[in-house]
């Protein structure tokens, strides 16, 4: 069985036109950031990982993969070299008029994969507001979502492992010596370092919410791991992107509804734009 084309920009205008025609209506945006993760990640960390996961289920629900939207609000992390930050208001805007032009273009399930800690509460604000705004209903996932499939599977590495999984269902093998290379220096260096308790006033802040974002160690963020599991990664990675897959056929009934309902009893909170 031949493999089916998912990525966009791989893929021919009728191609695209095709799969929309056939009833895959799946647009898959992942959605990272560029940022340190500790001494020993690779400041792309978030991407590779969901854009591992973003390609699994792609793969098993055909949708069309579209390239990651890489730059976010980074918060603390700007101190570290490479990070790239945007505000958070600017970021929501064009995420907004990204997911309006794949809905005018004819995507009706539009699945966001966000995996940046920092876009936590701005995803939710732009999902509300598309819905209430523009009549359209956004899938937002975070991270990889609790499947119990996943809870079975026990595997080492954290985000180390996340994102060398990443880069191996992405054909990044390659980067995956170096990581580990680096990883090792770090753990050698800082072991399983438990870094000082923040300031009493940054402490209280943090239980408001997602405030601050602010590392004062470089391994605060995510601290070396002894170990890296990239097989356990990529199995989880293609769980978790069978499961998503399934959870877009029950998100193909609720756009139907939705619009069924617009249909008869007029637009939704603004309508459909």
């Amino acid at each position: 069985m031949a493999k089916r084309k998912t990525d966009v920009l791989e893929m021919f205008p009728d191609e695209v036109e095709a799969k929309l025609a056939k009833g895959n209506d799946i647009a898959i945006v992942p959605i990272g950031s560029v940022e340190q993760h500790g001494p020993a990640l690779l400041l792309g960390c978030d991407g590779w990982g969901v854009m591992g996961l973003a390609a699994k289920v792609a793969e098993h629900s055909g949708g069309t993969l579209f390239p990651i939207i890489p730059f976010s609000w980074t918060g603390g992390t700007d101190y570290f070299s490479g990070a790239v930050s945007t505000r958070s208001r600017n970021f929501v805007d064009y995420l907004t008029a990204v997911v309006r032009s794949l809905w005018f273009s004819g995507f009706q399930r539009i699945l966001l994969m966000n995996s940046h800690g920092g876009n936590f509460y701005t995803m939710r604000a732009v999902t509300r507001d598309l819905l209430k705004d523009d009549g359209i209903p956004v899938l937002c996932t975070y991270g990889t979502p609790r499947f119990p499939e996943l809870q079975k599977l026990k595997f080492a590495g954290g985000e180390a492992s996340s994102m060398c999984a990443g880069l191996k269902i992405l054909g990044k093998g390659h980067l995956i010596d170096a990581v580990k290379k680096y990883n090792k220096a770090a753990y050698e260096e800082f072991g399983d370092i438990r870094v000082g308790h923040a300031p009493e006033c940054v402490t209280r802040a943090r239980k408001l919410g997602v405030v601050g974002h602010d590392y004062w160690h470089e391994c605060l963020h995510v601290r070396p791991s002894p170990a890296i599991d990239v097989g356990g990664g990529v199995k989880a990675k293609d769980i978790a992107g069978r499961k998503i897959a399934e959870l877009l056929d029950l998100y193909k009934q609720y756009v139907d509804d939705l619009l069924a309902a617009e249909a008869e009893d007029g637009p939704v909170a603004g309508g459909v734009q």
